[in-house]
């Protein structure tokens, strides 16, 4: 199983809603934030996602609330930070860009930039915002970041329509914060819904030091049933149900007084689903395929934590998430069904390892996935070499005994 391919997919996705009776939402006023917005028309029938590039003032941004609006044909907007201080020439592919120019963007922002981290964002067009902290609380932006908008669309209608998002960001003082903030943002990409049948993805990422979360909300396609998050401990005990909702449209968005999370705990969530069309639906940035994310706001900012990743880098999201099926699969047999498939989701390969992993069953989560990790780490280590060919008996030889402990306690698992 890839590093990258279980990982690097972003997106944020929902259902279409017009702007408000009111029109476009109006700018901050002078000194209090400031609107980044996109406009522009979309073709009948046309899905696509663009993204448009703007530069932080230089004095930088203290982020204590948002407010996003958009208008009909939207499945989202996003306002993403970069690596970037100065304003890149291309994107990742190569491609030239220009600040403050929409461009077409059909794999989503993070696979065309060096994205680091989440400013604001909207799955509904009136939703409740992810932002809106105490006073002393605020998220920051640097001075001279590059920012990418990034706008989901598409045009159910006969007609051609225009196209309207705006994000408004309001500051506070950089001497009024005590406390910087961070957004949650946990993509579970191991979705698999077959065909006229339901199904569920769920993850467990772990809390590394004491946070305190503001607010949480899941988000899934036009499949999904609804989705909850618990806080458990680290053997999978419920210690307090955090949120639930029972619709992939208008999901709530759950604030809290005085939530905290403590380090050795974990957010568990899950999405359902039912599929009722004629061919089964892997996880994906369209319309056409699934999501399952968690999202939400904290303090304070921890990157390892707000991606559910090793290293807090972006290309990390994710891989320090415990997979859970629920299905009747033991350990062993779920690793043996992973050995098969070659231990890559790549091209075909894909659905083969998601039903592995979906099909374990519940209990053998935790060993499960430490004895993957330990082979996908040995499959570009100790087992280079032996491993050209990842079905060979010989790489799977090499695996075992470079991860015997873990496929020890594997096989002493059970699933009753």
């Amino acid at each position: 199983m890839s590093r990258l391919s279980l990982i690097a997919l972003l997106g944020f996705a929902a259902c279409s809603s017009s702007m408000p009776d009111t029109g476009p939402l109006q700018a901050p006023p002078a000194g209090q934030g400031i609107q980044y917005e996109m406009t522009g028309t979309l073709d009948p029938g046309q899905e696509i996602e663009r993204c448009k590039l703007f530069v932080a003032p230089p004095e930088g941004l203290y982020v204590n609330k948002e407010t996003v609006r958009y208008s009909i044909g939207s499945h989202h907007v996003l306002l993403y930070a970069t690596g970037y201080t100065t304003f890149p020439a291309t994107n990742r592919k190569g491609l030239p860009i220009q600040p403050e120019t929409n461009y077409d963007c059909p794999d989503g922002a993070p696979a065309d930039f060096e994205i680091t981290s989440v400013v604001a964002g909207a799955q509904s067009a009136n939703a409740a915002n992810v932002i809106d902290l105490p006073s002393d609380t605020a998220l920051k932006v640097a001075g001279g970041t590059v920012l990418v908008m990034n706008t989901h669309y598409l045009n159910a209608s006969p007609k051609m329509i225009d196209t309207d998002a705006r994000v408004n960001l309001y500051t506070v003082p950089a001497s009024q914060v005590k406390q910087e903030a961070g957004i949650i943002f946990f993509y579970d990409p191991i979705i698999r819904v077959p065909s006229m049948a339901s199904a569920q993805a769920r993850m467990a990422c772990p809390v590394n030091r004491t946070y305190t979360v503001y607010n949480l909300q899941t988000h899934m396609h036009k499949r999904g049933l609804g989705g909850a998050a618990s806080l458990t401990d680290h053997d999978g005990n419920v210690l307090q149900e955090l949120y639930t909702s029972d619709s992939w449209q208008n999901v709530p968005v759950k604030t809290y007084d005085s939530l905290q999370i403590e380090a050795g705990q974990y957010l568990d969530y899950h999405c359902n689903y039912q599929n009722d069309e004629d061919h089964t639906i892997l996880q994906g940035l369209t319309t056409k395929d699934e999501m399952c994310m968690l999202i939400g706001a904290y303090a304070p900012i921890n990157a390892p934590f707000g991606y559910c990743s090793p290293d807090g880098s972006s290309d990390g999201k994710g891989f320090a998430a415990t997979f859970i099926g629920n299905g009747a699969t033991n350990c062993m047999a779920s690793i043996s069904c992973l050995e098969s498939a070659g231990l890559d989701i790549n091209g075909a390969s894909e659905d083969a390892v998601y039903s592995c992993i979906l099909d374990s069953c519940e209990k053998a989560a935790r060993p499960f996935n430490a004895a993957v990790r330990c082979e996908v780490t040995e499959l570009d280590g100790s087992c280079k070499a032996s491993c050209a060919t990842k079905t060979d008996p010989g790489c799977i030889t090499c695996l075992h005994s470079a991860c015997a402990s873990e496929m020890s306690a594997c096989g002493q698992s059970a699933c009753n």
